[in-house]
């Protein structure tokens, strides 16, 4: 059977002002050919966004028409494609988004406003310190266990600990985690099982 030569066409070309020419697809779509036909959907299956968005578009611009339209900022937004978490700077071209079919799944971290992450900041500054500190200058196990030895510890101690256990997590087998990683508890008595392994210090360095 001959090659069937596909003719582009109005209709698709506006679709996606980027387009030079277009193509039919098997289910009868017209699709322009610099372009994605993409559809976001959330957890419920609801449809956030369908349009045919340019092969170089980057997933920050997907995430901009999201907000645009709903409101939810760029860092709630996590697009993921076939299970995987998309690179915001990624194209949707390298991403290797088809051209049509293309269905987003999105996901909402909880909203966080800046000034709530300064206290999370500054204790994960000073757990780098400490693991910088206890690392480098061959610190005794001994010392740790001084920290533990406290019944209830200052709350800047506690928070400390507590960004040593997130930055350990994984490579520390005191430190339980969940399926993604993080640790499962954030009690003091799980600081002071990290703070007397014997492989602590070892993992710090």
């Amino acid at each position: 059977m001959p090659p069937v030569r596909l003719m582009p066409t109005a209709r698709s070309i506006r679709s996606c002002p980027h387009a030079a020419t277009s193509a039919t697809t098997q289910t009868g779509t017209l699709v322009s050919a610099a372009c994605a036909a993409v559809e976001v959907v959330n957890l419920s299956g609801e449809t956030l966004l369908a349009d045919s968005l340019p092969l170089d578009s980057t997933v920050l611009d997907v995430k901009k028409r999201i907000k645009q339209l709903h409101g939810h900022t760029l860092f709630q937004q996590q697009l993921l494609w076939g299970g995987l978490q998309l690179e915001t700077s990624s194209t949707l071209k390298a991403a290797g988004l088809p051209l049509e079919g293309c269905r987003l799944q999105l996901i909402l971290r909880d909203a966080v406003e800046p000034s709530e992450m300064t206290a999370p900041r500054e204790a994960l500054e000073a757990g780098v310190s400490a693991l910088v500190y206890f690392g480098r200058d061959r610190k005794s196990p001994t010392e740790l266990r001084n920290i533990a030895s406290f019944t209830t510890p200052p709350a800047a101690v506690h928070h400390v600990c507590l960004a040593i256990q997130s930055l350990v997590a994984g490579f520390e087998p005191c430190v339980d985690v969940d399926e993604g990683g993080s640790p499962m508890n954030d009690s003091w008595y799980s600081c002071k099982k990290m703070l007397h392994s014997d492989t602590l210090l070892r993992v710090m360095r």
